[in-house]
Order: structure tokens, then sequence, then C-alpha cells
């Protein structure tokens, strides 16, 4: 006749097998994504004007084919924007966007078109140097998924990009950054 497992050496069992149990379950659990890799960064240590600056940041990023033959549209659309532009640089500039009709009448025969929108503020009036506006806007469009897939679209070779500032002494300064990209 066998005897029974007392009820101490039972419930001592049980604290051994539970955590034991515990810990296989764990390891067998799928382990989390590792974070995703930071975006790139550029900087960009160019001189010229702010236009100037701008374009130059984008081939230190990639080889972009530059239009020559740009109609400035991209000029044009980034002085409007500094001066209509809230001073705070709002959520809303994404509502300044060229309209994708207009954007692609501005490159006739491109079969596709994008823009990237950048504002930068300055509370002592003043508007950036060439070099910091073009690398915040170029690292701030990196940092930004669909700003960086304007950039990284295979059927975006070609760039046309500018910059604008609006200084008023004694108040805000605004600074805009434009980029169109178009598949000639």
């Amino acid at each position: 006749m066998t005897s029974p497992i007392p009820k101490h050496r039972r419930r001592l069992a049980g604290f051994v097998i539970l955590p034991v149990a515990a810990l296989a379950l764990a390891a067998c659990a799928p382990k989390p994504a590792p974070p995703p890799p930071p975006p790139p960064t550029v900087s960009c240590t160019v001189g010229g004007t702010l236009s100037q600056a701008v374009e130059a940041c984008h081939q230190k990023y990639r080889m972009y084919n530059l239009d020559s033959s740009s109609n400035g549209a991209e000029a044009t659309v980034a002085r409007i924007l500094a001066t209509v532009t809230p001073s705070a640089c709002s959520s809303s500039l994404a509502s300044f966007h060229t309209s994708g009709a207009t954007l692609m009448s501005y490159y006739p025969g491109a079969s596709s078109a994008s823009e990237n929108l950048y504002c930068m503020y300055s509370s002592t009036g003043q508007c950036p140097s060439a070099t910091l506006g073009a690398t915040k806007a170029m690292n701030g469009w990196l940092a930004s998924p669909g700003h960086k897939a304007n950039m990284d679209s295979i059927l975006s070779p070609s760039v046309n990009a500018a910059a604008g500032c609006v200084a008023s002494p004694g108040g805000t300064g605004v600074y805009i950054a434009v980029a169109h990209f178009h598949n000639p």
C-alpha cells in the first residue's frame, strides 16, 4: 500500500512547478520588434542664397537631377508662403500645398510630381542663414515619413528647391523651404 503525499509537500511542489512553468512560457514568447533606426540626417555646409542652399542640400542627401529649365514655381511658392504663413508655423501649413493639377502644370511632360513644405519661425525677427535653414528643412523632411517618401521615390529623380523668408525687425521671421520632385 502506498502512502498518500502529505498536504504540505503538495503545496511545496506547486510553489516550485508554477515558477518553472512561467519561466518556460516566457522563454517561448515572441520577442518585441527592435525599435526602428533613427532617420538619417544631413549636415548642409553650403553657401549661396537661401534657395541655392536648399537645392545643394538635396544633393548632399541624394544625387538628384537639378532641373535647370525650372520655371521658378518653387521659388514663387516659397516667397508667397513666407508672407502668408501664420507666424507660429502651425500644422495649417499643409493647407497651403499646391494642388496636384497646378503642380503638374508647373512641369509639363512630367508623369508625377510631389511637393514638400517646411516652415521655421523665429521670434527674433531674423531669417536663418542659408546653411541653417537648409539643414533644418532637410532634417525635418527626413524625419517625416511622408516627406521622406517624396524624397526617396524612385519616380522622382528631379528636384527643384527654393526657400524664402520674411523678416520683421523686432517682430517675427518666417522661413519657408519648398521642394518639388518630379519625374520628367
